[in-house]
């Protein structure tokens, strides 16, 4: 029987999508909700593409897979990239005025050989590794922010006898003008530097103050990035490097630079389920 070369590119691109998918069930750990989600949406998309010639042609496998590599480059580099040239090229002349060459047909064969040599051929089933948590970035902002709302009202409540009626009811209002801040969906306080509103809580620890600055500015990057899709990985590594200075502070601060030697950042970012990022993500495996 002769060889089905159209079925073969679609196998060979439902198992690359399901390949990387089980790479991000093993590895979600490592990145935010959100980009779990990014990724397995393009690898669905890689997926449901299989089959249709256009996606090919119009690159949609190298769109797909600008966040979705990330999880294993090397591989992307060494087998999979040559074998989307070579399926590209086989449909593009498959379509064309002359069709199909023989070398087509021989560097599409190539290809597949060397890409189910290093992944196997046969789809995976995707299973939860219950260790493997997202990092929930809104839901870490929120829960950070309310840790040093409760911190200055600590600060506040031993300075009480000391401050006047109209100083402490200014405090007050500024410890919760920061609780306006836990909501990353609230682009125009950061746009506006809304925490800045609360800059009369300086006095009651300084040093303090500068790191919470610091810290929603690390925010209002990460929402401003968002805003414009950009990808916010450089925005996440600073908001983590601030949630754990700041919990080591809120911590009791006495062994900060042990502990900031010692613990990862990301022991203190809030995790979801996989499960509630992505629905239906795990243990399904897609029909090839």
């Amino acid at each position: 029987m002769p060889k089905n070369y159209d079925k073969m590119i679609a196998d060979a691109t439902h198992r690359i999508a399901n390949y990387y998918q089980v790479k991000l069930v093993q590895n979600a750990g490592k990145y935010s909700a959100d980009m779990c989600e990014q990724m397995y949406t393009d690898a669905k998309e890689m997926h449901d593409g299989a089959k249709d010639a256009g996606w090919y042609l119009k690159f949609g496998w190298m769109k797909a897979g600008i966040r979705m590599y990330d999880l294993d480059m090397d591989t992307y580099q060494k087998v999979v990239r040559s074998f989307f040239n070579a399926a590209q090229k086989y449909i593009e002349h498959k379509q064309g005025k002359y069709g199909v060459y023989e070398s087509d047909e021989q560097n599409v064969d190539a290809a597949i050989k060397k890409l189910y040599a290093r992944i196997g051929e046969e789809n995976q089933t995707l299973e939860a590794n219950p260790k493997q948590k997202p990092i929930d970035y809104p839901q870490t902002v929120a829960d950070t922010v309310e840790k040093i709302a409760q911190f200055y009202e600590a600060k506040l409540v031993k300075v009480k006898d000391k401050l006047s009626e109209k100083r402490y009811k200014e405090m007050q209002a500024g410890i919760e003008n920061l609780r306006a801040g836990a909501d990353v969906n609230d682009a125009d306080y950061f746009v506006n530097f809304g925490w800045t509103k609360s800059n009369v809580l300086w006095n009651l620890d300084r040093e303090f103050w500068e790191i919470i600055g610091k810290f929603f500015n690390a925010v209002k990057g990460y929402v401003n990035a968002k805003q414009q899709d950009f990808i916010v990985s450089k925005e996440e590594k600073e908001i983590m490097r601030l949630v754990k200075i700041i919990n080591l502070k809120v911590g009791g601060g006495i062994f900060v630079g042990l502990k900031n030697v010692i613990l990862p950042e990301s022991r203190f970012v809030t995790r979801c389920d996989l499960g509630v990022c992505v629905e239906s993500y795990v243990k399904k495996k897609h029909s090839r």
